[in-house]
């Protein structure tokens, strides 16, 4: 158990773990999976840190500390999921045939519909972020990240990888079961409640608009790649940031 929400934690993000619990290899995808929303809970919890100390030691401006959580949640996460979006949007914005635009998301150089996607993506969290009132900001920002990896787990579970070859991605994908998918849901939910009566209403359409967006891929790609589902966590936060507003 142990070692699996630190394969979950040294994944996800870029916070230490003792290495002894990732060596020779990472634990099997399906038991990390388990703990991929505790994971995303302890990524908001430090970004929610940086905003309480942002607002009311430094007492920044609420665009400024909207900038410091973006930027702490982008560094928390190693940009891992940042980068996925960019290479979906390269791949999409393409407009090529499947397998060409499946190529062009392997690639490693950035094209201009990421960087267009990134931007869109960067600007409209920070412009959410900074219309929160201070006493809900805290809120919406542990919430982001938790719907962010239910999602994944949902997507995981609920959708085909979209590469012939499998690698460390695909066996995600195999590995993830309803239980996985279920347990997320309740999580976030639960985690939502735990936060204020309209937070389960808020979190609910943010996994729906998500697992929209994840249906669009689907027909473009025949499934979903490690790439989409990094776009999927960073669609799900940024709709919760915007349904946390007012």
């Amino acid at each position: 158990m142990i070692r699996a929400l630190a394969g979950a934690i040294g994944f996800l993000t870029v916070i230490p773990v003792p290495r002894r619990l990732l060596e020779p290899d990472l634990p099997p995808p399906g038991s990390m999976l388990w703990w991929w929303t505790p994971a995303g809970a302890l990524l908001g919890a430090l970004a929610a840190l940086v905003a309480c100390l942002a607002l009311f030691w430094l007492r920044t401006t609420p665009l400024l500390a909207a900038v410091l959580v973006v930027v702490a949640l982008a560094v928390l996460s190693g940009g891992l999921h940042l980068d996925g979006l960019m290479d979906t949007c390269d791949g999409l914005g393409s407009r090529a045939p499947r397998e060409q635009a499946l190529h062009i998301m392997k690639d490693p150089h950035v094209g201009a519909f990421g960087v267009i996607g990134l931007s869109c993506l960067l600007l409209v969290k920070m412009s959410a972020l900074s219309s929160i009132a201070p006493a809900s900001l805290t809120a919406a920002v542990v919430l982001a990240p938790i719907a962010g990896r239910a999602t994944q787990v949902v997507a995981l579970w609920a959708f085909g990888y979209a590469r012939a070859e499998e690698g460390m991605g695909g066996a995600f994908f195999r590995d993830a079961t309803p239980g996985h998918a279920a347990l997320a849901v309740i999580v976030a939910i639960g985690a939502a409640a735990s936060l204020g009566a309209w937070m389960p209403a808020r979190i609910a359409a943010a996994l729906l608009v998500a697992f929209l967006c994840a249906l669009c891929i689907n027909s473009r790609l025949g499934g979903q790649t490690g790439d989409t589902i990094g776009a999927l966590s960073e669609l799900a936060e940024c709709a919760v940031l915007l349904a946390c507003v007012g």
